[in-house]
């Protein structure tokens, strides 16, 4: 499994460019599904909307792109802003851009332009983060053992889970794929080698 960029949070940013107003919505989304109903959302929420302009891409190897001029002359509104995409190497992002038209067309190159800055703005207010595997590493050690055990994990940048207190301790960490077995290494020089080490289940974090 290999990491992806993506956008941090959602974000909604608006501009106006000769009396059109132009609304970029930002959002992160899991699959084309998602995306799909992301869109539709937008579309729904402004009906009356000259235009909602689409793309997104999708899959950690950005294997789904789509996009769509929803109206606007073909190549000059969802191709500029799945570049912004493209440019950017982020995936699992859904952007719509909305049109209320101000009554002054901008010809071909205008609209490249427009759409295309508020694609950029509506990413650069989300901002981007980088997703890594991280592996859950269960410890069982003795409790006189855990505080040794935490401090040495967080030391190696390991993320904290929820710890069970049982006839041993089990303590949880999210340790990134690539630091898991010099973690290992690590916890089980620091306690000679007294506890159990268990590698569970994958997912992506952030970092």
């Amino acid at each position: 499994m290999q990491g992806y960029l993506t956008i941090a949070r959602g974000a909604r940013v608006e501009i106006e460019i000769k009396k059109s107003r132009f609304i970029a919505h930002v959002k992160q989304v899991a699959d084309a599904e998602e995306a799909a109903g992301f869109i539709d959302t937008i579309k729904l929420k402004h009906r009356e909307a000259a235009h909602n302009v689409s793309a997104f891409v999708a899959g950690i190897d950005h294997k789904e792109q789509r996009c769509s001029d929803d109206g606007e002359p073909k190549g000059t509104a969802g191709l500029p802003v799945l570049e912004v995409l493209r440019r950017n190497n982020i995936t699992n992002t859904v952007v719509v851009v909305t049109r209320y038209f101000g009554g002054i067309k901008l010809g071909a190159g205008g609209l490249i332009r427009a759409y295309g800055r508020a694609a950029r703005q509506g990413i650069e207010s989300a901002g981007m983060v980088r997703m890594e595997v991280f592996v859950k590493l269960v410890v069982e050690a003795d409790y006189s053992l855990m505080g040794i055990i935490e401090r040495e994990a967080a030391d190696a940048g390991a993320r904290r889970g929820k710890h069970l207190f049982r006839e041993k301790v089990l303590l949880n960490f999210w340790v990134r794929n690539e630091k898991l077995e010099q973690t290992k290494k690590r916890l089980v020089e620091a306690t000679n080698d007294a506890l159990k080490l268990e590698s569970k289940e994958e997912k992506y974090l952030s970092v």
